[in-house]
Protein backbone atom coordinates (compact mmCIF):
# COMPACT_ATOMS: atom_id res chain seq x y z
CA UNK A 1 0.00 0.00 0.00
CA UNK A 2 2.70 2.29 0.62
CA UNK A 3 4.09 2.22 -2.55
CA UNK A 4 1.05 2.79 -4.42
CA UNK A 5 1.40 6.17 -2.05
CA UNK A 6 -2.03 7.71 -1.43
CA UNK A 7 -4.46 8.90 -3.95
CA UNK A 8 -6.95 11.72 -2.12
CA UNK A 9 -9.80 12.60 -4.44
CA UNK A 10 -9.05 15.36 -6.70
CA UNK A 11 -11.64 17.47 -4.78
CA UNK A 12 -9.63 17.09 -1.75
CA UNK A 13 -8.73 20.47 -1.37
CA UNK A 14 -12.70 21.26 -1.59
CA UNK A 15 -13.55 18.78 0.70
CA UNK A 16 -10.94 20.58 2.94
CA UNK A 17 -11.80 23.89 2.28
CA UNK A 18 -15.22 24.40 2.12
CA UNK A 19 -15.74 25.12 5.85
CA UNK A 20 -14.59 28.44 4.48
CA UNK A 21 -17.15 28.78 1.82
CA UNK A 22 -18.95 32.10 1.40
CA UNK A 23 -21.72 32.53 -1.39
CA UNK A 24 -23.70 35.96 -0.85
CA UNK A 25 -26.88 34.02 -2.63
CA UNK A 26 -26.67 31.34 -0.45
CA UNK A 27 -27.65 32.86 2.76
CA UNK A 28 -30.85 34.04 0.69
CA UNK A 29 -31.62 30.74 -0.65
CA UNK A 30 -30.55 28.02 1.64
CA UNK A 31 -33.70 27.66 3.27
CA UNK A 32 -34.19 25.62 -0.43
CA UNK A 33 -32.68 21.84 0.43
CA UNK A 34 -31.35 20.22 -1.68
CA UNK A 35 -33.62 17.05 -2.36
CA UNK A 36 -32.28 13.52 -4.09
CA UNK A 37 -33.87 10.91 -5.27
CA UNK A 38 -31.74 7.29 -6.18
CA UNK A 39 -33.04 5.90 -9.05
CA UNK A 40 -30.74 2.56 -8.21
CA UNK A 41 -29.57 0.81 -5.37
CA UNK A 42 -26.18 0.28 -6.60
CA UNK A 43 -23.11 2.35 -6.67
CA UNK A 44 -18.92 1.44 -8.41
CA UNK A 45 -15.94 2.12 -7.05
CA UNK A 46 -13.43 4.69 -9.07
CA UNK A 47 -10.13 5.33 -7.30
CA UNK A 48 -11.50 3.71 -4.10
CA UNK A 49 -14.17 6.43 -3.87
CA UNK A 50 -18.13 5.84 -4.06
CA UNK A 51 -19.50 7.12 -7.00
CA UNK A 52 -23.23 6.47 -8.27
CA UNK A 53 -23.27 6.06 -11.60
CA UNK A 54 -25.32 5.36 -15.17
CA UNK A 55 -24.54 5.83 -18.38
CA UNK A 56 -21.81 8.14 -18.92
CA UNK A 57 -22.44 10.19 -15.83
CA UNK A 58 -21.35 9.93 -12.38
CA UNK A 59 -21.28 11.68 -9.12
CA UNK A 60 -18.46 11.09 -6.60
CA UNK A 61 -19.92 10.78 -2.80
CA UNK A 62 -18.23 13.36 -0.60
CA UNK A 63 -18.92 13.97 3.20
CA UNK A 64 -15.48 15.53 3.52
CA UNK A 65 -17.19 18.97 1.84
CA UNK A 66 -20.12 20.87 2.80
CA UNK A 67 -21.53 21.15 -0.36
CA UNK A 68 -21.93 19.58 -3.33
CA UNK A 69 -19.84 20.89 -6.93
CA UNK A 70 -20.30 20.64 -10.37
CA UNK A 71 -17.87 19.54 -12.97
CA UNK A 72 -19.63 19.35 -15.84
CA UNK A 73 -23.28 21.13 -17.53
CA UNK A 74 -24.89 21.98 -20.86
CA UNK A 75 -26.87 24.47 -19.69
CA UNK A 76 -26.35 28.32 -20.28
CA UNK A 77 -26.62 29.97 -16.36
CA UNK A 78 -25.60 32.83 -14.84
CA UNK A 79 -23.85 32.47 -11.85
CA UNK A 80 -25.95 33.61 -8.44
CA UNK A 81 -22.82 34.25 -6.79
CA UNK A 82 -19.12 33.41 -5.88
CA UNK A 83 -17.28 30.49 -3.76
CA UNK A 84 -14.36 30.80 -2.20
CA UNK A 85 -12.53 28.41 -1.86
CA UNK A 86 -8.91 26.96 -0.93
CA UNK A 87 -7.10 24.36 -2.22
CA UNK A 88 -4.79 21.90 -0.23
CA UNK A 89 -2.19 24.56 0.13
CA UNK A 90 -4.06 26.87 1.26
CA UNK A 91 -4.51 28.97 -1.88
CA UNK A 92 -7.45 30.72 -2.60
CA UNK A 93 -9.33 30.05 -5.68
CA UNK A 94 -12.94 31.60 -6.65
CA UNK A 95 -15.56 29.84 -8.47
CA UNK A 96 -18.79 30.48 -9.83
CA UNK A 97 -22.18 29.38 -7.96
CA UNK A 98 -25.08 28.39 -8.90
CA UNK A 99 -28.60 27.16 -8.69
CA UNK A 100 -29.78 24.05 -10.30
CA UNK A 101 -33.63 23.77 -9.93
CA UNK A 102 -33.68 20.30 -11.77
CA UNK A 103 -30.92 17.73 -12.50
CA UNK A 104 -32.43 14.50 -14.39
CA UNK A 105 -30.72 11.64 -14.78
CA UNK A 106 -30.48 7.62 -15.47
CA UNK A 107 -29.73 6.84 -11.71
CA UNK A 108 -30.38 9.88 -9.65
CA UNK A 109 -32.95 13.05 -9.39
CA UNK A 110 -31.68 15.96 -7.69
CA UNK A 111 -33.80 19.16 -7.06
CA UNK A 112 -32.85 22.45 -5.70
CA UNK A 113 -29.13 22.52 -5.83
CA UNK A 114 -26.59 25.22 -5.30
CA UNK A 115 -23.14 24.26 -6.17
CA UNK A 116 -20.03 26.09 -7.00
CA UNK A 117 -19.49 25.28 -10.74
CA UNK A 118 -15.64 24.00 -11.44
CA UNK A 119 -15.42 23.78 -15.67
CA UNK A 120 -13.20 20.76 -15.95
CA UNK A 121 -13.12 17.22 -16.63
CA UNK A 122 -12.42 15.44 -13.33
CA UNK A 123 -9.20 13.68 -13.29
CA UNK A 124 -9.99 10.41 -11.96
CA UNK A 125 -12.55 9.79 -14.83
CA UNK A 126 -14.48 11.73 -17.60
CA UNK A 127 -17.69 10.23 -16.39
CA UNK A 128 -17.48 12.42 -12.84
CA UNK A 129 -19.85 15.60 -13.76
CA UNK A 130 -19.97 16.23 -9.92
CA UNK A 131 -19.69 15.61 -6.06
CA UNK A 132 -22.65 15.35 -3.77
CA UNK A 133 -21.46 17.03 -0.70
CA UNK A 134 -23.47 16.94 3.21
CA UNK A 135 -25.50 19.28 1.97
CA UNK A 136 -27.09 16.24 0.36
CA UNK A 137 -25.75 13.73 2.63
CA UNK A 138 -27.29 15.38 5.44
CA UNK A 139 -30.65 15.42 4.27
CA UNK A 140 -30.81 11.67 4.30
CA UNK A 141 -30.11 8.42 6.44
CA UNK A 142 -27.91 6.16 4.05
CA UNK A 143 -27.31 2.64 4.83
CA UNK A 144 -23.98 1.60 2.47
CA UNK A 145 -23.19 -2.27 2.18
CA UNK A 146 -19.71 -2.31 1.09
CA UNK A 147 -19.17 -5.98 0.24
CA UNK A 148 -21.95 -5.77 -2.15
CA UNK A 149 -21.50 -2.50 -3.30
CA UNK A 150 -25.57 -1.15 -2.33
CA UNK A 151 -26.89 1.91 -1.12
CA UNK A 152 -29.81 2.80 0.51
CA UNK A 153 -31.40 5.77 0.89
CA UNK A 154 -33.90 6.33 3.79
CA UNK A 155 -35.92 9.55 5.42
CA UNK A 156 -34.42 11.39 7.97
CA UNK A 157 -34.42 10.08 11.58
CA UNK A 158 -35.61 6.28 10.07
CA UNK A 159 -34.08 3.98 12.29
CA UNK A 160 -31.74 1.06 10.98
CA UNK A 161 -31.02 -2.59 12.90
CA UNK A 162 -27.89 -1.97 13.59
CA UNK A 163 -25.96 -4.64 15.78
CA UNK A 164 -24.84 -3.94 19.12
CA UNK A 165 -21.58 -4.44 18.20
CA UNK A 166 -20.30 -1.87 15.99
CA UNK A 167 -17.97 1.40 16.61
CA UNK A 168 -19.93 4.30 16.53
CA UNK A 169 -18.49 8.22 15.54
CA UNK A 170 -20.52 10.84 16.88
CA UNK A 171 -20.70 14.33 15.34
CA UNK A 172 -22.42 17.68 16.22
CA UNK A 173 -22.54 20.18 13.30
CA UNK A 174 -24.73 18.91 10.07
CA UNK A 175 -22.60 20.05 7.30
CA UNK A 176 -19.41 19.57 9.02
CA UNK A 177 -18.73 15.85 10.12
CA UNK A 178 -16.30 16.08 13.09
CA UNK A 179 -15.52 13.11 15.74
CA UNK A 180 -13.66 12.37 18.24
CA UNK A 181 -11.33 8.89 18.04
CA UNK A 182 -9.27 7.78 20.64
CA UNK A 183 -6.28 6.41 18.86
CA UNK A 184 -3.56 3.81 21.07
CA UNK A 185 -4.31 6.12 24.05
CA UNK A 186 -4.08 9.84 22.37
CA UNK A 187 -7.12 11.97 22.17
CA UNK A 188 -7.43 13.08 18.83
CA UNK A 189 -10.67 15.57 18.56
CA UNK A 190 -12.11 16.87 15.13
CA UNK A 191 -10.95 14.37 12.72
CA UNK A 192 -13.13 14.83 9.39
CA UNK A 193 -15.69 11.56 8.71
CA UNK A 194 -14.96 11.67 4.73
CA UNK A 195 -15.75 9.38 2.32
CA UNK A 196 -14.48 11.47 -0.02
CA UNK A 197 -11.52 10.21 0.51
CA UNK A 198 -9.64 7.10 -0.29
CA UNK A 199 -6.72 6.56 2.82
CA UNK A 200 -7.26 5.01 6.40
CA UNK A 201 -6.70 8.05 8.59
CA UNK A 202 -4.91 11.54 8.25
CA UNK A 203 -3.38 13.15 11.40
CA UNK A 204 -1.08 16.01 12.49
CA UNK A 205 2.46 15.74 12.54
CA UNK A 206 2.91 16.01 16.39
CA UNK A 207 0.21 13.26 17.02
CA UNK A 208 2.04 11.19 14.22
CA UNK A 209 5.49 11.65 16.14
CA UNK A 210 3.76 10.63 19.40
CA UNK A 211 1.87 7.49 17.77
CA UNK A 212 5.04 6.27 15.88
CA UNK A 213 7.23 7.19 19.20
CA UNK A 214 4.87 4.47 21.53
CA UNK A 215 4.38 1.89 18.68
CA UNK A 216 7.54 0.31 17.91
CA UNK A 217 5.95 -1.06 14.96
CA UNK A 218 5.66 1.76 13.08
CA UNK A 219 7.62 2.29 10.22
CA UNK A 220 7.15 5.89 7.78
CA UNK A 221 7.75 6.61 3.98
CA UNK A 222 7.32 9.12 1.36
CA UNK A 223 3.72 9.51 -0.64
CA UNK A 224 2.31 11.67 -2.79
CA UNK A 225 -1.17 13.35 -1.92
CA UNK A 226 -3.02 14.97 -5.18
CA UNK A 227 -6.16 17.53 -5.28
CA UNK A 228 -7.08 19.80 -8.18
CA UNK A 229 -4.69 22.09 -8.08
CA UNK A 230 -1.73 20.70 -5.78
CA UNK A 231 0.37 17.54 -6.23
CA UNK A 232 2.93 17.20 -3.07
CA UNK A 233 4.80 14.90 -1.08
CA UNK A 234 3.61 13.17 2.27
CA UNK A 235 5.02 11.48 4.98
CA UNK A 236 3.27 8.22 5.38
CA UNK A 237 3.48 6.10 8.79
CA UNK A 238 2.35 2.08 8.16
CA UNK A 239 1.40 0.71 11.71
CA UNK A 240 1.19 -3.10 12.04
CA UNK A 241 -1.34 -3.02 14.53
CA UNK A 242 -2.93 0.25 16.17
CA UNK A 243 -5.89 0.36 18.46
CA UNK A 244 -8.84 2.87 17.58
CA UNK A 245 -11.62 3.03 20.26
CA UNK A 246 -10.24 0.31 21.73
CA UNK A 247 -10.57 -1.98 19.00
CA UNK A 248 -7.02 -3.30 16.81
CA UNK A 249 -7.05 -2.83 13.39
CA UNK A 250 -3.83 -4.35 11.24
CA UNK A 251 -1.93 -2.42 8.50
CA UNK A 252 -3.38 0.81 9.24
CA UNK A 253 -1.63 3.29 6.78
CA UNK A 254 -1.81 6.83 8.01
CA UNK A 255 -0.52 10.58 6.23
CA UNK A 256 0.76 13.24 7.93
CA UNK A 257 -1.91 16.06 7.24
CA UNK A 258 -0.47 19.61 6.49
CA UNK A 259 -3.72 21.67 5.76
CA UNK A 260 -7.17 21.84 6.99
CA UNK A 261 -8.59 19.06 9.78
CA UNK A 262 -7.41 15.52 10.29
CA UNK A 263 -9.45 12.72 9.12
CA UNK A 264 -10.65 9.51 8.68
CA UNK A 265 -11.62 8.19 5.19
CA UNK A 266 -12.76 5.80 3.48
CA UNK A 267 -10.57 3.12 2.80
CA UNK A 268 -10.76 2.84 7.04
CA UNK A 269 -14.59 2.46 6.55
CA UNK A 270 -14.40 -0.26 4.15
CA UNK A 271 -12.47 -2.65 6.73
CA UNK A 272 -16.22 -3.29 7.81
CA UNK A 273 -18.84 -5.01 6.04
CA UNK A 274 -21.51 -1.76 6.94
CA UNK A 275 -22.00 1.67 7.60
CA UNK A 276 -25.30 3.28 8.28
CA UNK A 277 -25.19 6.94 8.34
CA UNK A 278 -27.63 8.43 11.04
CA UNK A 279 -28.13 11.89 9.41
CA UNK A 280 -30.99 12.65 11.93
CA UNK A 281 -28.89 11.77 14.82
CA UNK A 282 -25.71 13.11 13.51
CA UNK A 283 -24.20 9.31 14.14
CA UNK A 284 -22.50 7.25 12.05
CA UNK A 285 -22.34 2.77 12.52
CA UNK A 286 -19.88 0.55 11.06
CA UNK A 287 -20.11 -3.48 11.82
CA UNK A 288 -19.23 -6.57 10.32
CA UNK A 289 -21.60 -9.61 9.32
CA UNK A 290 -21.44 -11.80 12.00
CA UNK A 291 -19.30 -15.01 11.05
Amino acid sequence: MRNRGILIIVLLSFSVCLFFFIGNYWVSCKSKTTKIKLKTNSFRYLSDLIVLSGGDTAFIMDSGSSCSFIFRCECKKKPVGVARVKDSNGRVKLLGFYFFKHIGLHFIDIHNMFAPYYDTACEIDSSIIGTLGMDVISGSNWHFCFKDSTVEQYALNTPYPVPKKNLLLVYSKEKSPLTTLNIDGLLCHGLLIDIGCNIDLSLEENVLKKLSAQNFKADSGNGITRSTFSEKAVRNYMFDSININNNFYKKMEISERKFGPSLIGLSFFRRFDHMFWDSGRKRVYLWNDEE
